[in-house]
């Protein structure tokens, strides 16, 4: 909800101009008269943008005690807030406020409940279905959707036939060793395939081989372009999983390894300079500045790999808020050094959200613990 409120209001340059009508009045007679392409665009922005609000708070109003809460509790939670954020924006000149906005967000506020009414029933199915003593990982759960949305964002295909073949060309010509996006999709698919087998999903050894034909797949989706690289690193982590992956969970030493991998990540192309930028304590400034799709690709790619080493950290006998304090102490430490490094912004921004993404993988184990204790 703080990333909502975060994200609505900036930059926080409020003013008090003279409104001539009631600020309820003017909301709910702003419908927008932009483009469609534009409509389209700030749409799914809008929509996405509740869909975490309503499935965390599904899973915290379900536990009132009152019939029902869990659903119509987070939707009550997201129109609230989202009429108060656009009676607020009408203070705010860079903003707009529009009543289809106001739409939009209940939708994902809806669309977030479902997506954690889904958590509940395949928890039940799953674990009634195979008896297996140890309970489905939620927190897998979560993070497995977001290693497909990696691979898979923004799940639009392509319009004609003119830009697969394009791709198709590009990805033919592209070289075939990149060591960081082989290393980087090694550690992808090796820790999805992990996260899906403990999220409650067998899939036969021949399944996992099909998972790596996502990257190639990648030709038919608007705005992504696979390589060569991306395709060996797939296909080298599926094959670390079928070596040494346990679905029971990671080893310590996959934990490390994997986290290993983010500071490489972090710390490309390992050109330091002499002279140190500065630091920008404003988090999410360079998202929320950005063009959108660029900006959520890079942000769904950060949740999954930071969710999945503090998952995997926990998993490994950590206690998640020691795996999450490991983490974040580790991204703040690159983003220190990242002061030194050409070309790279160094912010307060990657700290923050692992500590946030540590919350949601302590609510997402609530229930877990519940069904453990009863």
């Amino acid at each position: 909800m703080v990333l909502v409120v975060y994200g609505s209001l900036y930059p926080w340059r409020f003013e008090s101009p003279h409104l001539d009508a009631n600020p309820l009045w003017i909301l709910f007679h702003s419908w927008p008269g932009q483009p469609f392409t534009s409509f389209l665009r700030d749409a799914i922005v809008n929509v996405a943008l509740y869909v975490p609000l309503g499935f965390t708070a599904h899973l915290v109003f379900k536990k009132g005690g009152v019939p029902g809460l869990g659903i119509y509790g987070p939707v009550l939670l997201g129109l609230a807030l989202s009429i108060s954020i656009e009676l607020i924006q009408l203070l705010e000149p860079a903003r707009t406020s529009s009543m289809i906005d106001v739409a939009n967000n209940v939708i994902g506020s809806v669309l977030g409940v479902a997506a954690g009414l889904l958590f509940d029933i395949s928890g039940i199915h799953i674990g009634s279905r195979s008896r297996r003593k140890r309970a489905p990982d939620r927190g897998a759960a979560f993070l497995a959707l977001c290693w497909t949305a990696w691979l898979l964002f923004p799940l639009f295909p392509v319009i004609g036939l003119y830009a697969p073949r394009r791709k198709l060309g590009v990805f033919l010509h592209a070289a075939w060793f990149d060591p960081m996006s082989i290393i980087a999709y090694a550690a992808g698919f090796f820790a999805g395939t992990l996260l899906t087998a403990r999220a409650g999903v067998r899939l036969p050894n021949a399944w996992l081989w099909v998972t790596a034909l996502a990257v190639p797949a990648q030709i038919l989706i608007a705005g992504r372009q696979p390589t060569p690289a991306e395709l060996l690193g797939a296909i080298v982590g599926v094959a670390l999983f079928i070596a040494f992956g346990r679905p029971a969970g990671p080893t310590r030493t996959q934990a490390i390894l994997f986290l290993s991998v983010l500071v490489l990540r972090g710390l490309e192309p390992f050109h330091f300079s002499a002279e140190t930028s500065g630091f920008d304590w404003i988090p999410f400034e360079a998202t929320l500045n950005g063009d959108w799709q660029a900006a959520a690709a890079i942000l769904i790619e950060k949740i999954f790999f930071y969710g999945t080493a503090i998952w995997m950290l926990s998993a490994a006998s950590a206690s998640l808020w020691r795996s999450v304090s490991a983490v974040a102490v580790v991204l703040a430490a690159i983003e220190i050094i990242q002061m030194r490094l050409p070309g790279r912004t160094a912010e307060i921004t990657d700290p923050m959200l692992a500590i946030l993404i540590g919350y949601t993988l302590s609510m997402l184990s609530r229930p877990r613990a519940a069904a453990k204790s009863a």
